[in-house]
């Protein structure tokens, strides 16, 4: 008995440890883990991955104007699809890494970096074109995404820095893009 209720809480502290608490989505901890394990072990070896960062615009007018249970609907509307995408695609991972912000992680694609602009570009489409409903009304909400693929020797943080630049520079130049 002593050592199954020790192996549940251990359990339970892994997945708290690893879960974002309010999407259900891996959290930044998690997706640390997941890049490290994929991206230090491929010295050598010719690979494909790319990071998105993506960001719910004007996601603080939304908190002010509905309220913090809507902003919270809309992040969980958002993970969910992400979630779908992650279950339907292989070699794709997503996390929320903080805030309104998520993380994709999309490795071992077999297209061409146009092609994986384009997924990623009908990804922001979809987000667009969904529906949030809070409180008898209905949101729709857009993201900027920032992209970066993965070159031979980058490390995760060099990997990560220029999808959250390309992220910004997306924000400064009109929002609701994807910017590589």
């Amino acid at each position: 008995i002593y050592s199954n209720t020790v192996r549940r809480l251990e359990n339970s502290l892994r997945e708290m440890a690893n879960i974002d608490p309010l999407t259900g989505i891996c959290n930044r901890r998690k997706m640390h883990q997941i890049l490290k394990n994929s991206l230090e072990v491929k010295e050598n070896h010719p690979y494909r991955a790319v990071i998105a960062m993506m960001d719910v615009d004007f996601f603080k007018k939304v908190n002010d104007t509905y309220g913090h249970d809507a902003g919270d609907e809309v992040l969980l509307a958002l993970a969910h699809l992400l979630f779908e995408k992650q279950n339907n695609t292989d070699g794709f991972y997503v996390s929320r890494w903080g805030g309104e912000e998520f993380l994709v992680f999309y490795e071992k694609y077999k297209h061409s970096k146009d092609e994986i602009k384009q997924y990623f570009e009908d990804l922001r489409k979809e987000i667009q074109d969904m529906v949030v409903k809070v409180n008898n009304k209905e949101l729709q909400i857009t993201i900027t995404m920032g992209l970066a693929f993965y070159e031979d020797g980058e490390s995760i943080h060099n990997l990560i820095k220029v999808a959250d630049d390309n992220l910004y520079e997306g924000k400064k130049t009109g929002r609701n893009r994807v910017i590589s």
